[in-house]
């Protein structure tokens, strides 16, 4: 997608502050992706503490991690992949199939905790090294395999010196297999997508933080509040604390948005390095002339002509960083403080840790 007259501009960002706490909405689930083919089970792979607690993919940071691969096979068509959708109505999809991810893996920590498969003080890790990356499927046709995740959770016991996938520590097939599920899923998209979101997710050196340190501060949060108890009982609830991660998706909604603005810039900031003084950014406007906001054909024809300029310092074009610039712009604007999921949901959550009803049981 090449727009020479420039992008949408962002959506207003969430007020800045601390974690806030918000009633989480019982609206319906906004739909995602088809749920990846199962797979056999696996034992838990454990690697020695301490290791890097956010795994960076951007420059100067270690090699990428080795991929755990589900399914070789061709990626299932779905109805979408029948469909013309428009290159901002794709990442408009990808970045809310990620909210849904993000915030169910909030639950899930949440009822872990509670359940006590999660204990006090453990430590939150994001893609550390030396865990393979779980993915469901290989891309093809010249796409990539674009995670909706900004990386996967493993948890570190305060009294153990490892570090064990988020699933591993659920004794539950189908429950462990759904966990795992939200970590494996990929779209398969064109790289300009891909390199949208590694954007926003690493860290660049001495840089600000990116959404894969977001998603770590924010996993770390849920863990470390205390379950809710009873008042009469005094016994845990074996519940999603509804406020705690709600206040912690407000955190994430905020501080993706600054992730996915500050990306942005920087991609439009590449483009404007070196640009071709022929090139305007914008329309003339000469009041005494009669014109306003208006492009002369020399004027089009050189902002065509820049878009197959390699930018400097990259591989890439002006094109495929300015799509990158409005797939960014698109991730915000989809992203806000309304809790995404419906309380449906967290009650099927809840389901898979509390107590069962009996055999015989029907509603």
């Amino acid at each position: 997608m090449r727009l020479p007259w420039g992008a949408p501009s962002f959506a207003s960002s969430l007020a800045k502050g601390g974690i806030e706490q918000h009633p989480i909405s019982n609206r319906s689930p906004r739909p995602t992706a088809h749920p990846p083919t199962k797979s056999p089970e696996k034992p838990p792979i454990h690697i020695v503490f301490p290791a890097p607690i956010v795994q960076n993919s951007r420059k100067g940071a270690p090699m990428p991690l080795p991929r755990d691969i589900a399914n070789t096979g061709a990626r299932p068509r779905t109805i979408a992949d029948e469909q013309q959708q428009g290159e901002l109505q794709v990442a408009w999809g990808h970045a809310m199939g990620r909210n849904n991810r993000v915030a169910k893996v909030f639950c899930y920590l949440s009822v872990m905790r509670a359940v006590g498969l999660i204990p006090a003080k453990a430590r939150v890790a994001v893609s550390p090294s030396g865990l393979p990356v779980p993915q469901d499927f290989n891309a093809a046709q010249g796409n990539q395999a674009a995670h909706y995740l900004p990386g996967f959770v493993a948890i570190s016991k305060p009294t153990e010196n490892e570090l064990l996938y988020l699933w591993d520590l659920v004794a539950d097939a189908t429950t462990r297999e759904d966990i795992v599920a939200l970590f494996r899923a990929t779209q398969d998209l064109p790289p300009s997508y891909n390199r949208a979101d590694s954007a926003a997710e690493g860290r660049v050196q001495l840089g600000p933080p990116g959404l894969k340190q977001f998603f770590q501060e924010c996993c770390q949060y849920v863990v470390d509040q205390e379950p809710a108890h009873s008042p009469i009982a005094g016994r845990v609830l074996v519940v999603i604390a509804r406020p705690v991660v709600a206040a912690a998706w407000s955190q994430w909604a905020r501080k993706s948005i600054l992730a996915y603005e500050r990306a942005s810039v920087g991609k439009d900031a590449r483009v404007a390095d070196h640009r071709p003084a022929d090139v305007r950014m914008k329309p003339v406007t000469d009041l005494a002339r009669g014109k306003f906001q208006e492009w002369t054909p020399a004027d089009l024809k050189a902002r065509v002509r820049d878009l197959d300029r390699t930018v400097h310092g990259r591989k890439n074009s002006v094109g495929e960083f300015q799509d990158q610039a409005s797939f960014l712009r698109a991730y915000a604007n989809v992203t806000n403080g309304e809790f995404p999921l419906s309380e449906a949901i967290l009650n099927q959550i809840e389901a898979r840790f509390g107590p069962k009803m009996p055999s015989w049981y029907e509603k």
